[in-house]
């Protein structure tokens, strides 16, 4: 599928305000993709590379944009910042003052260069970066290059959901949302949109229905309903334990050992992968007479010395990206 097909796909999807003619739009897109296609644009459609297990980042803020932007259109920075305050979006913008050809490049080409895009890093990184998004932007026009700054600065808008697209693939497949369930069913269990809209296509909705755990993939996790008292959870659930709240944070942990290595990793309640935070739970599962393991439960620092729990303000000191060693120790 080429890119600038799916951007005007795009554009039918911001324009309908009817939940019905997205799904039907969705599916139509889905309908004609290949199984790879499929599975990129699942990611796509919600403003992504991958699943959001796999938190892939641009770090390129709107202040870099601009600068990219007024390389690429021959303006001053003052001028694209002026229009990105008048419309509030940057995809406009670009969209409003860029006049670019269509190169023909495909959905999977596209991704590739912005994947090449979130791998960029260290020194001369920003002028790397600022050169890959202008290659890119040349090569669609001017409503593809609107979605493709919309993606990077995470601000896609399309206004539906992940529920969305489930219903879509369910269109696809009968023309109605009967196979919602099994669908939301397999996402559930394997928390990559993506490679359920793969698997369908691929195999088709008794190969989705059959999807099981993957080490390494978050399941999702079930959020507790609130209810107005103690007794109408037991009305509600009959016969029932409560136990006390460990303050903490949630946490799933999936170990996988070979013989060459052991695989670790460490989701939170939004799926992200929080594994480097944690050397020490590492070294722990890691040492766990098990092959593999996917278990969940409350992740809280405790104090050997005074047999207790430390505060929540304690434990929640632990989920960071610098300083981990350090804080590992302390």
């Amino acid at each position: 599928m080429k890119f600038e097909k799916f951007a005007q796909k795009l554009q039918e999807l911001e324009q309908e305000p009817s939940r019905t003619a997205m799904t039907k739009i969705l599916a139509e897109i889905f309908q004609d993709a290949s199984a790879a296609e499929a599975e990129i644009i699942a990611y796509f459609s919600l403003g992504s590379l991958f699943a959001p297990y796999q938190d892939v980042q641009f770090n390129i803020a709107n202040k870099g944009i601009i600068s990219i932007l007024a390389l690429l259109t021959g303006q001053s920075e003052s001028t694209i910042q002026k229009h990105f305050k008048d419309v509030g979006d940057l995809g406009l913008v670009v969209q409003n003052l860029w006049q670019g050809n269509d190169a023909g490049m495909s959905i999977l080409q596209v991704h590739e260069q912005l994947v090449d895009l979130a791998k960029i890093s260290g020194t001369g990184s920003t002028e790397k970066k600022s050169e890959h998004v202008q290659k890119i932007l040349k090569n669609v026009d001017s409503l593809g290059a609107k979605f493709i700054v919309r993606m990077i600065s995470k601000t896609l808008r399309l206004g539906f959901s992940d529920m969305t697209i489930l219903d879509a693939l369910s269109w696809m497949v009968s023309g109605d949302k009967s196979h919602s369930k099994d669908l939301e069913a397999a996402y559930n269990v394997c928390a990559d949109l993506g490679l359920v809209a793969k698997t369908l296509k691929e195999k088709g909705i008794k190969a989705v229905c059959a999807m099981q755990i993957h080490v390494g993939i978050p399941i999702r996790p079930a959020a507790a309903e609130r209810l107005s008292s103690p007794k109408a959870i037991v009305e509600k659930l009959g016969d029932c334990i409560a136990q006390p709240k460990l303050d903490g944070f949630r946490v799933q942990v999936h170990l996988k050992k070979t013989e060459s290595k052991a695989e670790v990793h460490f989701f939170s309640r939004n799926m992200l992968d929080m594994s480097e935070m944690f050397p020490d739970l590492k070294k722990a599962v890691v040492d766990l007479p098990v092959k593999s393991l996917i278990c969940e439960g409350e992740a809280i620092v405790y104090d050997q010395d005074t047999d207790t729990f430390l505060p929540f303000q304690q434990t929640v000191k632990r989920k960071r990206k610098h300083g981990i060693e350090q804080a590992s120790q302390d």
